[in-house]
């Protein structure tokens, strides 16, 4: 909220507690972001999401073994080439739970990439693997946002698409083509609409743009 900046993208190291933007070079006003709220409640505590969690601490301590490792609880602190060694003797919920750990942390580091050469495509195209990764590797997502989310899919003109958390209700985000961007939200309701009528008239979809972040004067 604080280090955002209008137009530019925000790259968070929770690591080192430390963040840096950028603009696409050469792709301002190719884009537009669009939030698409399902009209479903997000309920957290009603769902599998905390078993998530403890699956990932297990599957680190897992992976971490004995030695330099040992006190290990979090994969963020377990390097890729670790996980592609020993990933194979975990117990399947946790191996999937660890690729898409990994694997999202390999798609930030390209996304991060790409959005600074200006290829939105191909940073849309990350955005669609992050949620089929989601919903197959960590097995998250409600009805009403996994089929949101196939809409997404398959609508000429969105770039990439993804659950904005963990999908259990609430909303997706959308990368889509900016002179499309009016006509896109209107289908894409209209579509969802007709796919869960209960949830229509409370749906909806809302193109946003990036701004400064809070400042204390």
């Amino acid at each position: 909220i604080a280090a955002a900046r209008p137009g530019e993208l925000l790259r968070i190291d929770t690591e080192a507690l430390s963040w840096e933007s950028a603009t696409p070079a050469g792709s301002q006003g190719e884009a537009r972001f669009l939030v698409f709220w399902s009209g479903c409640p997000r309920n957290l505590a009603a769902t599998g999401f905390n078993q998530r969690v403890e699956e990932c601490h297990a599957a680190a301590r897992a992976l971490a073994g004995a030695g330099a490792h040992a006190d290990v609880s979090r994969l963020g602190a377990l390097s890729d080439t670790r996980f592609e060694t020993h990933g194979g003797s975990l117990p399947a919920a946790q191996r999937r739970r660890a690729a898409h750990f990994f694997g999202e942390r390999q798609r930030v580091e390209r996304g991060w990439q790409l959005w600074r050469r200006g290829d939105l495509s191909g940073f849309g195209q990350l955005m669609f693997e992050s949620c089929r990764s989601s919903i197959e590797n960590y097995q998250t997502g409600s009805p009403e946002l996994i089929a949101l989310q196939e809409i997404l899919e398959q609508s000429p003109g969105v770039l990439g698409a993804r659950f904005s958390g963990a999908g259990f209700g609430g909303c997706s985000l959308a990368l889509v083509e900016a002179g499309r961007a009016d006509a896109l939200a209107g289908e894409i309701h209209a579509r969802f609409a007709a796919r869960f009528p209960e949830l229509g008239e409370h749906a909806w979809a809302h193109l946003a743009r990036s701004v400064g972040g809070v400042e204390l004067r």
